[in-house]
């Protein structure tokens, strides 16, 4: 495989995984951050233990849609000029984006304890 196949190769896996993972995200908020959150199901989960699952998630999903709608753009109109390093150098040190991980991460044991909660409450 030559250089430039394999700069194209790379370019369209991270366009497949990034979209990937943004549906994935996607889905657990519109399929149940937002659910839970909503006044009809109210007791289904306590909002609160819904923030506290979901920690960052929300945030970290808007971030990962930038990106990929920039990774997007790029696929679109790529040819072997193009090159896709400043879009990951932008999106991934913006303290923005890493603040959000870092107290995603750091919020694992929290969630994990909201969720045990959350299975204990009588349905």
């Amino acid at each position: 495989m030559g250089q430039l196949d394999m700069r194209k190769h790379i370019v369209w896996s991270l366009y497949d995984t990034e979209k990937s993972y943004v549906q994935s995200l996607r889905s657990l908020v519109d399929d149940y951050y937002k659910p839970l959150k909503s006044s009809d199901n109210i007791g289904i989960c306590d909002p609160i233990l819904v923030d506290e699952i979901f920690y960052q998630i929300p945030l970290i999903l808007e971030n990962h849609e930038k990106f990929f709608l920039q990774v997007e753009g790029r696929v679109a109109a790529w040819n072997d000029q193009n090159k896709i390093g400043d879009l990951i150098a932008f999106s991934f040190t913006r303290h923005l984006l890493m603040d959000a991980y870092t107290a995603f991460i750091n919020h694992f044991w929290q969630a994990k304890e909201a969720e045990r909660l959350a299975l204990l409450r009588p349905s």
